[in-house]
């Protein structure tokens, strides 16, 4: 029997490994998603974030209006962001999108939740105060875009944060539950423990409920009455922890799950983003 056992006990070890091991790769593996690319009026760009190449758009507004960088979720691109560039433009505002590194037309290998993805925030800020130096700069990120915002410690002068998560250990275990049940979130740290593995980061580090302690710009948090990625519980874990010196309002979309919140409440979204900015740039 333990002859039996013993090899039986292997091959259930090895399986599992190479289960988990998949599931990681499946998580950061480069998004290579929706390529997009620059209408006639736009202006195609390329920037330099932590020796890659990121890609990007820059729309033209009106020339005393402020800029709007948009950050995308993640599996997305500038694509996703989309509808908020037409949007913002309506209105005036200059806008810039990117790809966030290893997605769209951006280079890198693996997706880092956040963390080299907020290099790309540092980078795309430096732009724009070296092109408009004058200029309020506000931003707007969805998802990993949020999370990248708020981990760059970068000090927009207004920042909408949407769906959102507050730790990656809450986020994988989210994911494990959503695909496999309840039962799965146990298994979240074989899938933390890879992170420094396989890119050199601490699940630590990828904490934006922690980020969110320090930020000093006036903050809009949205978040999905119903969503499973980031829940509410975790929307209402940031909008606490932002400090109350800093500004702050929060939206729970009644009835969202984790989608585009431009186009699942389109006049509310846009009502309250354009009183929000045209607040605070």
């Amino acid at each position: 029997m333990k002859r039996i056992l013993k090899p039986l006990v292997f091959i259930f070890v090895l399986l599992s490994v190479s289960f988990v091991y998949m599931i990681g790769s499946g998580l950061i593996d480069r998004r290579n998603h929706d390529k997009f690319f620059a209408p006639v009026e736009a202006t195609s760009i390329t920037l330099k974030s932590n020796e890659n190449n990121i890609s990007g758009t820059f729309y033209n507004g009106e020339k005393e209006k402020s800029v709007i960088a948009l950050f995308h979720p993640l599996g997305g691109s500038q694509h996703s962001m989309k509808s908020r560039v037409k949007f913002l433009q309506k209105h005036g505002y200059s806008v810039i999108s990117i790809d966030f590194n290893a997605h769209g037309k951006s280079m890198g290998e693996y997706n880092t939740f956040g963390h080299i993805e907020s290099q790309n925030v540092q980078e795309v800020f430096r732009y724009l105060k070296q092109r408009f130096p004058e200029k309020k700069i506000g931003a707007i990120g969805v998802s990993l875009g949020g999370a990248s915002i708020l981990m760059s410690d970068v000090n927009f002068d207004a920042v909408v944060i949407e769906e959102t998560y507050a730790d990656i250990t809450t986020a994988i275990e989210n994911r494990l539950s959503m695909q496999l049940g309840e039962w799965a979130k146990s298994f979240s740290w074989m899938l933390t423990m890879q992170l420094p593995l396989r890119l050199g980061i601490d699940a630590e580090e990828l904490s934006p409920e922690i980020a969110i302690k320090t930020i000093k710009s006036p903050t809009f948090i949205i978040g999905g009455e119903i969503d499973k990625r980031a829940t509410l519980k975790e929307t209402m874990r940031l909008y606490k922890a932002i400090p109350e010196s800093v500004y702050k309002e929060l939206w729970v979309v009644e009835s969202a799950h984790h989608t585009n919140f431009h186009i699942f409440a389109k006049e509310q979204y846009e009502k309250k983003i354009l009183d929000f900015f045209e607040k605070h740039l």
